[in-house]
């Protein structure tokens, strides 16, 4: 990290006694470091809060150096790419750029998992879950107990492998659409997920719901899935800033 002349001074004096002491207080200072860094990002993040804080580790120390790293080796690939984001921003150029970009240029590449290819060129169907209050919140009372009647989708272990046995879907006009652009509204698709488990002394299988989920699809053929963008924070040049008096007592 950037140091001044006053961390200059302080690693000078160091560097006079040994170096397993040298060691230890730059662990010291290291750890110090990384709390402070902490603390910036518990602030400044809300959904991409756990992966940052994930990311953030001290990658190297020796009694002459430290090194705190922001999505380093060793790292988690989607977290590394995650904390970049939120670092540096993430825009129409991608990581690194800010403003509102369309998600499928990203999305709709080469190598991206989950990528199929139809009549209209590559597409993607993207899963979205839905909680019991989130149905209850967007469709009312009747959306929530319609989609509580929905005969089940479940998955069944086949000599092939899975095999998706699919129930009923939740019919449009069950909520409001989110925007006015939206081809359906955020119910629409929506089905009751559900496993079987044996349960009590007789054995037979029960069937037990274990969530909602609908699918969107993704495709140039389609409308644009504008997104925001990330703001760039840019915590790393914030905390260095501060690295000589959050250690001056350490040196």
């Amino acid at each position: 990290m950037a140091t001044d002349s006053r961390l200059a001074g302080a690693l000078r004096r160091a560097l006079q006694i040994t170096p397993q002491a040298r060691k230890n207080k730059l662990r010291v200072a290291a750890s110090i470091v990384l709390a402070e860094w902490q603390s910036e990002a518990r602030g400044a993040f809300n959904s991409l809060r756990r992966a940052y804080l994930a990311s953030l580790a001290v990658a190297e120390l020796t009694s002459t150096k430290a090194v705190i790293a922001l999505a380093g080796e060793g790292v988690d690939p989607q977290a590394s790419k995650l904390a970049r984001m939120g670092e540096f921003g993430m825009g129409p150029a991608g990581i690194g750029s800010e403003g509102r970009y369309d998600i499928r240029t990203f999305a709709l590449k080469a190598g991206t998992k989950s990528l199929r290819w139809g009549k209209k060129g590559p597409y993607l169907n993207i899963p979205f879950n839905r909680s019991t209050k989130e149905i209850k919140q967007m469709g009312g009372a009747a959306a929530l107990r319609t989609a509580r009647l929905l005969s089940a989708t479940t998955s069944v272990q086949t000599a092939r492998g899975a095999v998706t046995r699919w129930g009923q879907r939740l019919p449009g006009g069950m909520a409001p659409k989110l925007r006015e652009h939206h081809a359906a509204d955020p119910l629409q698709g929506l089905v009751r997920l559900a496993s079987s488990y044996s349960q009590g002394a007789d054995g037979a299988a029960r069937v037990q719901t274990s969530g909602y989920r609908l699918w969107r699809r993704m495709s140039w053929a389609g409308q644009p899935w504008w997104h925001p963008g990330v703001k760039a924070r840019r915590l790393g040049q914030v905390v260095s800033a501060r690295v000589p008096d959050l250690i001056r007592e350490v040196f």
